[in-house]
């Protein structure tokens, strides 16, 4: 055994446990023996890139996260990579775990510090040596960037990432890569607070009304727009540009305007003062079910960050070396709407009369959480009650009965996580 004292330091591309350039030799006079390669090599992976970009970059804001990742030997599903995030003035966040997450991560779990946030991801598939792949856009609940927002100075993550397997565990890597952090002040959250949607009805393919409410934090001097972005939203052409009898406002001395813009599955919602308002002032607006605006296709999450509100063109004394800018929060609370689709149901052991085997397919939109319900109404089906069914197909597990008397199939989802992710089958 060789001591880490001696000075020896690994590869930088780190140890592959098949490489051949590795060998052993003696000139023992009982028979020498030449270079020859290792039968069993201790692999050492090393993580030979990676980036961590965020949605945010100013101090005190809420964030999204994406990171890509690069390893020098292969990684198989269930294999785990780490990132720690750290910063003397401290991550916020919530402690999460989210399973299915999306083909390339199988499940997202966080744990938070005073000083640290470790985001570990499952991998959901196999990659090769040296491939690249992205975790995508994660939404973790409550990730914030360290500081006080308002502070120009941009932020310098101290990144690390490891990845770890069943065979090997890799060198930590300090990531350098973070994208833009610097930071721009547009969006504070004592400029617009308390901004919340509600649809009526909570129904896709049907025209809905529209409330939106929102407070002020400082004075808002008259002509001030304040536009509502609804991406995924759909409005009919004969109502863009329309207001009158299609919107009310309280106070009333607002004006309300519709638009989609070049992307017609883009609905906006302008609401522009014609007086000043004072700080702590709420205003709310209704748009009529009149207006035809419908909601997403596929529906909507709850909270969704994708749902703004924008206050324009707003000079405040505490960026006045920026100039006018633009500030902006999302709406929260907002609800969700979610989609149930590719349904179908079949039967094995038909006999007329007779009890069957039964498989229920669908994929919802949205997320399924543990004690969440699905029912399937039979008219017709008949049989004895039963009270104690389960069902576990792919490791989902389903618990629930069959109630003669209202042709009710109800099952309630028991999964061993915490949920199922969107647009899963």
């Amino acid at each position: 055994s060789i001591a880490s004292t001696a000075g020896v330091a690994l590869p930088p591309a780190g140890v592959n446990p098949s490489q051949s350039d590795v060998s052993i030799s003696t000139n023992a006079r009982s028979g020498p023996i030449p270079p020859t390669a290792f039968q069993n090599i201790g692999p050492v992976g090393v993580v030979l890139d990676a980036a961590v970009m965020f949605s945010e970059t100013c101090q005190g804001r809420q964030t999204d996260i994406t990171i890509d990742v690069t390893v020098s030997l292969p990684l198989n599903s269930g294999d785990t990579v780490e990132v720690l995030l750290q910063q003397p003035q401290g991550w916020k966040g919530d402690a999460y775990d989210m399973s299915f997450v999306s083909g390339t991560v199988s499940r997202v779990q966080t744990k938070i510090t005073t000083t640290t946030t470790t985001i570990t991801l499952t991998v959901g598939q196999s990659f090769g040596a040296g491939d690249s792949w992205s975790t995508g856009t994660l939404e973790i609940p409550g990730l914030t960037i360290p500081g006080t927002f308002g502070s120009p100075e941009a932020i310098v993550p101290e990144v690390s990432v490891v990845a770890q397997t069943a065979e090997w565990t890799s060198c930590v890597k300090l990531v350098t890569n973070y994208g833009d952090m610097s930071c721009v002040p547009g969006e504070s959250s004592e400029v617009l607070t308390a901004a919340s949607l509600a649809y009526a009805p909570e129904v896709v393919e049907i025209p809905i009304e529209l409330n939106l409410a929102f407070s002020v934090g400082v004075a808002i001097p008259a002509g001030i727009k304040f536009v509502v972005a609804l991406p995924g939203f759909s409005l009919p052409v004969s109502s863009v540009g329309r207001a009158g009898s299609l919107a009310s406002t309280n106070p009333s001395t607002f004006l309300v305007s519709l638009a989609s813009q070049t992307d017609p599955m883009s609905a906006f919602v302008t609401v522009q003062t014609q007086q000043a308002l004072t700080a702590g002032s709420t205003v709310t607006a209704t748009v009529s079910s009149s207006a035809g605006l419908l909601l997403p296709a596929m529906g909507t999450p709850a909270n969704n960050t994708d749902l703004t509100l924008t206050a324009e063109n707003l000079l405040l004394d505490e960026f006045a070396w920026f100039g006018p800018q633009n500030f902006s929060i999302p709406f929260a609370p907002s609800p969700a709407v979610g989609v149930l689709y590719a349904t179908s149901l079949s039967f094995a052991k038909l006999s007329a009369g007779a009890a069957v085997d039964i498989t229920v397919s669908f994929t919802y939109s949205l997320q399924l959480k543990r004690q969440d319900v699905l029912e399937v109404f039979l008219n017709g089906f008949t049989g004895s009650s039963v009270t104690s069914l389960v069902s576990n197909v792919g490791g989902v597990t389903f618990r629930g009965s069959w109630t003669a008397s209202q042709s009710l199939l109800s099952m309630t989802v028991d999964h061993p996580t915490q949920s199922i992710g969107s647009n899963v089958p």
